[in-house]
């Protein structure tokens, strides 16, 4: 039986969730729109209207929604809100380090623009491309950085236009809205749970990096079918075979993100 609690948790899992940190108290009008359709040769609608009363009170100046031309499939909710403080402390978890400039930026930022696309595994390989061209949209416009809280990580506006070159590459995909976390022996992915697919995790013993790179490895792949593999399948990775099976951290919640894993969990060993 799904209970409305459930539901309410299985829409929250299936959205990725893109908060900019913007040098902006306002965002002027028309901006992102032409920033859209000059970067992407597309038409974009970025709408927004002034918060009611109620929703200033929880730090929302405007909200409104991104829709794209000829696509009745994703439309995107757009949320414009106060400062978000000590947010500069999250340059850490970038992929490449931030200069001491973004840092400054990071912390003298004036608002905030959130950004939540429906995805899951109908929707998953459509939200991806238009959620890299949100970002890619956002930072040419002059948002600082992209914040996946999905992942917990940070992206700077360098790595932001690199990764999303070609919007159809799954290992750019992958860099994006994939992370990975290690406990002690073990390290987890974090953001499948976004496309409705089960995180993975492998054993570390090998080396950090080897793990790291077999989990991403396999992630894009999943990301490429918008499918799992099947509980057994064998998968050649380099010169080493692995198995996909339950594993023991498989019922281990993410402490800091326990949404991911509400699909599951697949262990390559």
């Amino acid at each position: 039986m799904t209970t409305d609690q459930d539901t309410t948790l299985a829409t929250e899992a299936e959205s990725l969730v893109l908060i900019f940190p913007c040098p902006w108290e306002s965002l002027p009008e028309g901006l992102l729109d032409g920033v859209h359709a000059e970067h992407w040769q597309e038409e974009a609608t970025y709408e927004l209207n002034e918060a009611t009363d109620s929703q200033k009170q929880e730090g929302i100046t405007h909200v409104g929604t991104i829709s794209f031309a000829g696509d009745d499939f994703i439309r995107a909710s757009l949320i414009i809100e106060e400062p978000l403080p000590g947010l500069e402390s999250l340059a850490g978890t970038s992929a490449e380090p931030l200069t001491a400039t973004e840092i400054v930026m990071l912390e003298q930022h004036q608002s905030v623009c959130r950004v939540i696309l429906p995805a899951g595994r109908r929707l998953g390989r459509r939200a991806a491309k238009r959620a890299s061209q949100i970002m890619a949209t956002m930072v040419e416009a002059g948002a600082i950085a992209a914040f996946l809280p999905g992942i917990l990580r940070l992206h700077g506006a360098r790595f932001v236009r690199r990764q999303t070159m070609d919007l159809y590459d799954p290992t750019g995909v992958a860099n994006l809205f994939i992370g990975a976390w290690h406990d002690g022996d073990w390290m987890r992915t974090r953001g499948l749970t976004a496309f409705a697919l089960p995180e993975l995790e492998t054993s570390t013993k090998a080396g950090m990096n080897g793990a790291y790179f077999t989990l991403m490895d396999v992630a894009a792949n999943m990301l490429m079918q918008m499918a799992k593999f099947p509980d057994g399948a064998e998968l050649q990775i380099g010169h080493k075979t692995f198995t996909l099976q339950t594993g023991p951290m498989s019922d281990t919640p993410d402490e800091e993100a326990p949404i991911n894993g509400s699909f599951g969990v697949q262990t390559i060993v």
